[in-house]
């Protein structure tokens, strides 16, 4: 026993020894491992960062529009194959060198830990990136990857011949096109005040309503932006004896975000601000039936603001000024007219020039608006001036601007056909005969025996634009001109007393004959027709300029007013809607669908801001089109029952994003 128990000494010393040796190895695959990770980790951030830099100058540069964007130096530095970021100096304009720059500030760069790393670039415009699959081209207007790479060195891998690793990362990111999938936007918040007819007459914080009955059938699916939710809630009430514009709401009221015993029936989800119950997020009233039933959105973000922020106002579609055409007694009862800047006038002068009256043009008859249209004669009145313009024959989308709005329809049988083109109506004089003397700048009317018809004509679609004059600016009032009116409205004494004293005034589409009707079709930017300008605009039918909002919008689209986006700050002031000379304090901007009888088929979409006011109305009638509604509020009226279908355009909008 003693002889065996002297022979077995030292034999744990050498199993330790062989265990440490075992340990030591795996000591150094942990550090190897965890150092690889780390490096890995912040390879990638600078990838990341890199492409996000490289991409938002081109978007920033481009104004958020996709089809502003070019393989040029003032807009996009293209490189089809990987370049190294030491090929780009400081001092460089070049996108991708904002890329390089951050790529360095999270510790990456071309040569830098003593040569051990490199980062190179790649970027093109209207191809797929090639590291990125499952992506249709037509969704990325400009791509950017961005591969980071760092030699480092091993311990445990060194014993085995190895003595450094390498680690890369890689990241793509893009200028994307994103498709809007919902029917409706409803973008009123708490302390917005949607009305029509005078004070106590609107609700706050309701962008959707009911005020009798109703149904609304919707192939996507519905957004709420408001948190009211039947509770007691600043905003969320009728705004009583005050105006519009005051934000000086009570507590008390106890409106919902959707509101009235209508039922909804959509084919996506039913968000709303804050959740879909409680005290916290909008709900909707519970007299209504709403399938699917209401989710709980997030408190805020991009789903919850203005669905055209990051895109300017689509600009005029002539960027020079276009010949005036004035139009004898406001009425055009025949012929086939040009794309001109139209106005009204009764009277001229001593040289033959007409005197503008401010008046609204009446389509009566059978008229054709076409590129090759003219100018009506009237006797030796000198109407038409072509002085310092140009003009748009044979333009495959030119603009017809009408300096007073425009009335279709009256006494008699009324055709009015309409080329493919963009229609402006630039605000309507003050009439007492309607609700706070604010009168359609479109107004689509029949008188119940005559029939009224609207037909669109042409793959490129018509744009209509709802706006008035130029704002008078001041330094506490940015100046909200509509992109390029200006040029027109300069341009011509008699267009500048034309439209003094005009403000925009509503639109309203009304058939009362069976036999009427008004077919419409947004723009198509896949026609080829659409200027370079305008292509970001597919689909829009109807647009309503945002400076004939109560809310305070910046020129791209986002609200002039810090999150949580509500109150007194994000409202403008009487200073400033006296400034912008188109906002009535009790009158929201508005438009209104009257589906009474006849037939209305329009295909695009919809968009007003913040504010403004959607009305369908129509007892017991269906309206059924391809439509997709952005507006501050959707009401409806008489039991109407509305089918939404997806637009043939649905809209779309730029987003930077990382693809990869």
């Amino acid at each position: 026993m003693n002889i065996r128990r002297k022979t077995s000494h030292g034999q744990a010393l050498v199993m330790i020894t062989l265990a440490l040796l075992a340990m030591t190895g795996m000591m150094g695959l942990a550090v190897d491992l965890g150092w690889s990770f780390f490096v890995k980790k912040q390879a990638q951030a600078a990838a990341d960062g890199a492409a996000l830099a490289a991409v938002q100058e081109v978007s920033k540069r481009a104004g958020g529009m996709a089809s502003a964007i070019n393989c040029s130096a003032a807009s996009a530095d293209c490189q089809t194959n990987p370049v190294a970021c030491s090929s780009y100096s400081a001092g460089s304009t070049s996108n991708l060198y904002n890329g390089c720059l951050y790529a360095m500030i999270d510790g990456f760069k071309a040569g830098g830990q003593a040569g051990r790393q490199n980062v190179t670039i790649q970027s093109n415009v209207g191809t797929l990136p090639p590291t990125v699959a499952g992506i249709s081209a037509t969704n990325v207007a400009y791509w950017v990857t961005v591969r980071t790479v760092q030699t480092i060195p091993q311990l445990f891998s060194a014993v085995l011949g190895n003595p450094t690793g390498l680690v890369a990362a890689r990241a793509t990111a893009a200028v994307a096109i994103e498709t809007l999938p919902n029917s409706v936007y409803g973008l009123d918040r708490e302390g917005d005040c949607g009305d029509h007819g005078g004070p106590g007459t609107g609700a706050c914080g309701v962008p959707l309503q009911f005020n009798a009955g109703g149904r609304i059938t919707a192939a996507g699916g519905l957004v709420l932006d408001s948190l009211c939710n039947g509770t007691s809630r600043v905003g969320c009430s009728n705004f009583g004896s005050g105006s519009v514009s005051s934000a000086n709401q009570t507590a008390s009221g106890n409106n919902y975000a959707g509101m009235g015993s209508g039922t909804v029936t959509a084919g996506g989800p039913i968000q709303i601000r804050g959740g879909a119950g409680g005290t916290a997020g909008g709900k909707v009233d519970p007299s209504g039936t709403y399938t699917p039933a209401p989710t709980p959105g997030p408190s805020d973000g991009s789903l919850y603001q203005d669905q055209t922020k990051g895109m300017p106002q689509p600009p005029l579609a002539a960027s020079a000024p276009v010949p005036t055409c004035g139009i004898k007694n406001g009425t055009v009862t025949s012929g086939t007219l040009g794309p001109f800047n139209y106005y009204s006038y009764s009277s001229v002068n001593g040289s033959r020039k007409p005197v503008p009256d401010g008046g609204t043009i009446t389509v009566t008859g059978t008229v054709t608006f076409s590129s090759n249209g003219t100018c009506p004669t009237y006797g030796t009145d000198i109407n038409y001036n072509a002085t310092g313009a140009t003009a748009q024959t044979g333009a495959a989308f030119p603009a017809y601007i009408f300096h007073g709005g425009l009335i279709v329809g009256g006494n008699g049988n009324t055709s009015l056909t309409l080329g493919q083109g963009q229609y402006v109506m630039d605000g309507r004089a003050p009439d007492s005969n309607w609700v706070n003397s604010v009168a359609p700048v479109l107004d689509v009317i029949d008188n119940g025996s005559g029939r009224t018809s609207i037909t669109g004509t042409g793959s490129g679609g018509q744009m209509f634009i709802f706006t008035a004059p130029q704002s008078s600016a001041s330094a506490a009032t940015p100046n909200y001109s509509y992109p390029g009116l200006n040029t027109q409205i300069s341009a011509f004494p008699e267009i500048q007393t034309a439209t003094a004293g005009l403000d925009l005034g509503k639109f309203e589409i009304e058939t009362t004959n069976s036999s009427s009707s008004v077919i419409l079709s947004g723009a198509n930017q896949a026609s080829g027709a659409l200027p370079a300008t305008l292509k970001a605009y597919d689909g829009i039918l109807f647009w309503q300029d945002r400076r004939n909002s109560l809310m305070k919008y910046n020129p791209d689209g986002s609200y002039n007013c810090v999150g949580p986006f509500t109150g007194v700050s994000c409202m403008k002031t009487s200073a400033q809607q006296t400034a912008d000379l188109m906002i009535d304090s009790f009158e929201s901007p508005e438009q209104e669908i009257d589906a009474l009888t006849g037939t209305i088929t329009l295909d695009g979409v919809i968009y007003q801001p913040r504010g403004g006011l959607m009305e369908i109305q129509g007892p017991g009638a269906t309206f059924s089109s391809k439509i997709q509604l952005i507006s501050g509020a959707v009401i409806l009226e008489d039991n109407v029952n509305v089918n939404l279908t997806i637009p043939t355009h649905p809209f779309k909008r730029t987003v930077v994003a990382l693809i990869e």
